[in-house]
C-alpha cells in the first residue's frame, strides 16, 4: 500500500503536505478578517475618506472616467480642467472597473465594487507572500506571520493602489528568484520574459511603483554581475 502510495505522490501534493497546517492558518485568517470587514461594512452609504475626498474620492472618480471614457487609457479627469493631460497608471484603476463589470452595481454605486474586489485581493496577497516568504526563509510560520504583516490587512477595504501592488509584488519577487536560481538559458529566457510582462504591470499601479520596481531590477542586475565577477 506505501508502495502504490508513493508512486501516485507528485510534488505539488508532497509540497501541500508539507504546508498544509500554515496554508490553512492563512485561509483562517482570510475568513474571519472578510466576516469582520463585511459585518461592519455592510451598511456603509459613502466612501469612507477625509471629508475632502483625499485619494479614496479621487481613484473612484478616475474609475467612474474609465467606465465613462475607456479609451482615454492614461487621461487623467482630475486635471482636465487645467487643460492638461496627465498620465497617470491606473492598473489599479482597471480592476476596479472588472469587478464593477461582474457585479450588479448601478453606475452611482461603483465604488461598492471595491469591498468585494479587497477580499480577492487579500487571499491572492496572504498565500502569494506566504510563497516567497516560505521560499526565502524557509520557515513555515515564521512565513505565515509575515505574509498577514506585509498585508496589511487593517488598511482594508483597499480603496487606494497600494493593495494592487502588495498582490504582485510577491510574484515579481518570486521570478526574480527564480531567474537568479536557473542555469539553463532557455528557462532564463522564460523567467525574464514573464518578469518583464509583471514589471509593465507594476510599474503601471502607481508612480512610486515604477521607480521601485525598476529599482530592483538594478539592484537584481548589480547582484547577478557582482556574483559572476566572485
Amino acid at each position: 500500500m506505501s508502495e502504490s502510495h508513493n508512486q501516485t505522490s507528485t510534488p505539488i501534493r508532497e509540497w501541500f503536505d508539507t504546508h498544509k497546517i500554515p496554508l490553512l492558518i492563512i485561509f483562517t485568517v482570510f475568513i474571519l478578517f472578510s466576516i469582520f470587514v463585511y459585518v461592519n461594512t455592510k451598511n456603509i452609504k459613502s466612501i469612507p475618506s477625509c471629508i475632502y475626498g483625499c485619494d479614496a474620492y479621487y481613484e473612484s472618480g478616475a474609475t467612474l472616467d474609465l467606465i465613462n471614457n475607456p479609451s482615454h487609457f492614461w487621461q487623467s479627469s482630475a486635471h482636465d480642467y487645467l487643460g492638461i493631460v496627465n498620465p497617470i497608471p491606473k492598473m489599479h484603476l482597471y480592476l476596479r472597473v472588472l469587478f464593477y463589470k461582474i457585479l450588479p452595481f448601478d453606475y452611482y454605486n461603483a465604488w461598492k465594487a471595491v469591498f468585494f474586489m479587497s477580499y480577492v485581493l487579500l487571499a491572492i496577497g496572504l498565500f502569494a507572500w506566504y510563497f516567497f516568504y516560505a521560499k526565502i526563509f524557509k520557515n513555515k510560520y515564521l512565513a505565515v506571520a509575515l505574509a498577514i504583516g506585509t498585508m496589511n490587512i487593517s488598511g482594508m477595504p483597499f480603496f487606494k493602489y497600494h493593495s494592487s501592488y502588495l498582490v504582485f509584488m510577491p510574484l515579481y519577487l518570486l521570478l526574480l528568484v527564480k531567474l537568479f536560481e536557473e542555469n539553463s538559458l532557455k528557462k532564463e529566457l522564460l523567467w525574464a520574459g514573464l518578469i518583464t510582462i509583471l514589471t509593465v504591470v507594476i510599474s503601471h499601479i502607481h508612480t512610486m511603483t515604477f521607480f521601485i520596481s525598476y529599482f530592483m531590477i538594478g539592484a537584481g542586475f548589480l547582484v547577478f554581475v557582482l556574483k559572476t565577477i566572485h
